[in-house]
């Protein structure tokens, strides 16, 4: 348990690593809407890679919160139908 209060200070201090795992949150939630929005509509990865215009891989690494291009991205969100909500500096 030492050390997991260890941890907790250290993170609680470092702006950096609390900035970065804000980061990765927001990557994760962008990542379960998609994927959650394709099981919805009852698309397999390959069907809406096709429908994006991209690959299986990059999709696979989209739903897996991996970095991606940008325009891949937005093929994605296209697809889906979905709009780009942006994020407020205050929640990063």
């Amino acid at each position: 348990m030492k050390l997991f209060s260890n941890l907790e200070k250290e993170f609680l201090e470092d702006k950096e690593l609390q900035y970065l795992y804000k980061i990765d949150r927001v990557l994760e939630s962008l990542s379960t809407k998609i994927t959650n929005k394709r099981i919805e509509l009852k698309l397999t990865q390959k069907e809406l890679a096709d429908k994006s215009g991209i690959t299986q891989q990059q999709l696979s690494k989209i739903e897996l919160a991996e970095n991606c291009n940008i325009k891949t991205f937005i093929k994605v969100l296209i697809a889906l139908d979905l709009d780009i909500d942006l994020i407020k500096k205050s929640n990063i």
